[in-house]
């Protein structure tokens, strides 16, 4: 199951719309989720939340054959059918499970918005690349001491990398 939505960064605005009407940056977000809990996050800004923009998004992002589960916004369902979902679950704002089924979608978006206040103050010059940290750190969260064994591995595969390149240059 991959849960998709729809946020809007730019803090708040005075006598302004909000949600999708706002002059705000729209992002198009997605967690996909097993056994109920969440797995990978991706966040991308896009122009708007129009089918073009969306649908961009998501065949970047998603396989085909998954589970969409968004809101009753129209583009996600047309998205889904030209996507090749295997179904699209729809729960709309009036649903009363609403904020259960949403919860690790909605936390993530929350928690991207405090880690953009509290890392840079809530400045926003380059929102695409503050998104790619935050799920970069979101979709390693669970590697724990894992990290510095792929580190070095890293490290070890980059210097036998130019090293080879290095014997060729000199060859």
């Amino acid at each position: 199951i991959v849960q998709v939505d729809d946020f809007y960064l730019g803090g708040e605005s005075k006598g302004g719309k909000r949600g999708r009407g706002t002059e705000q940056v729209p992002v198009v977000a997605g967690v996909s989720l097993k056994k109920g809990k969440p797995q990978y996050l991706f966040m991308d800004v896009v122009s708007d939340v129009g089918k073009r923009s969306v649908l961009d998004v998501l065949t970047k992002r998603i396989e085909t054959g998954v589970i969409l589960e968004t809101d009753g916004w129209p583009t996600y369902a047309s998205c889904a059918e030209e996507l090749g979902a295997q179904s699209h679950l729809v729960t709309t704002s009036k649903d009363e499970k609403k904020n259960e089924t949403f919860q690790w979608l909605d936390k993530a978006i929350s928690n991207f918005k405090k880690f953009i206040d509290g890392t840079y103050h809530g400045r926003q010059t380059d929102d695409q690349l503050y998104m790619e940290e935050y799920t970069y750190r979101y979709n390693r969260r669970g590697f724990g001491h894992q990290l510095a064994e792929r580190l070095l591995r890293a490290c070890v595969a980059a210097n036998l990398n130019n090293s080879m390149y290095s014997l060729k240059v000199g060859t």
